[in-house]
């Protein structure tokens, strides 16, 4: 090293001093052009960044250590805390023991899917491990308890039952209780049991269970004249909207008066379809 400065100083002719001062300088300009590059170090951000891969790291570990520890397990049988011990969450397993007091036992491994709020991917590690058959014809899966069944003593109507009435209904709860009577305000009234499969959250396999407890007075249908009906009541209703509804307007604007429901097939934008659906609940005065 000593050698290598000596033949620098000799070759640029420099006093012991200035060769220093000359490689302090030196320095100097690469730790400035390096600045900018420089890592930088937030205290706060760096500690959360810190939290958070601990936290990750945790997760991790206890996922692994729970998909390690699976054992064969009957979901007609199980505590609330088994079903947390093997990984499910405790909303979640809780709501596992409603279902099953409500509806009697499981008889598939795919009802349990039909639990609100199951991890697929949980699910997916696990199937091998449950004591159900995978799949179990409808008739079986869709059974209900004796008890349940006896809370039924007459058919439901529809058009006219409040959430308490439709809550005693199979695979029906509080929240869908009041899905239905959401959407059944929105359209004016059932006109048919197929409308059932519009409602959000209704298992479709629970329809044709329900229809054997439900009666429909077509009488209770609330319907919308079109020739006074304005733009806004109109683009409420969930088979008409806004675009339909702009339509119909229109045309009344500049047309007249609607004769029949029929008038509206001479509106050429309009889906015969969608006028198709819409029909029951319109009406011209």
């Amino acid at each position: 090293m000593w050698r290598f400065k000596s033949q620098f100083l000799e070759y640029f002719n420099m006093t012991k001093g200035e060769g220093n001062a000359f490689l302090l300088l030196l320095f100097l300009a690469a730790a400035f052009i390096a600045w900018p590059f420089r890592p930088t170090f937030n205290d706060k951000t760096d500690f959360k960044r810190f939290l958070a891969m601990i936290d990750s790291t945790n997760k991790a570990r206890t996922i692994h250590s729970i998909s390690n520890s699976f054992s064969e397990f009957n979901p007609n049988s199980c505590s609330s805390q088994d079903l947390i011990n093997l990984g499910m969450k405790p909303f979640v397993a809780n709501r596992v023991l409603n279902y099953r007091n409500k509806f009697g036992p499981f008889k598939s491994k795919s009802q349990l899917l039909k639990i609100y709020g199951i991890d697929t991917s949980w699910y997916k590690r696990i199937e091998s491990y449950i004591l159900l058959p995978d799949d179990a014809p409808l008739n079986q899966s869709m059974t209900q308890s004796p008890i349940h069944n006896e809370q039924i003593k007459l058919l439901v109507e529809l058009n006219s039952a409040d959430s308490f009435q439709l809550e005693k209904l199979p695979c029906i709860g509080m929240k869908l209780a009041k899905r239905i009577i959401a959407f059944r305000n929105r359209l004016g009234g059932f006109v048919n049991y197929n409308q059932l499969y519009e409602i959000y959250g209704l298992d479709s396999n629970c329809i044709p269970v329900l229809k054997k407890y439900l009666s429909l007075n077509p009488n209770l249908i609330s319907r919308l004249d079109i020739n006074s009906t304005d733009y806004e009541t109109f683009s409420k209703h969930p088979y008409i909207g806004f675009s339909m509804a702009k339509l119909i307007v229109a045309y009344r604007s500049q047309h007249g008066m609607y004769k029949s429901i029929d008038d509206l097939m001479l509106i050429k934008a309009i889906d015969s379809v969608k006028i198709n659906k819409a029909k029951p609940y319109l009406i011209v005065k």
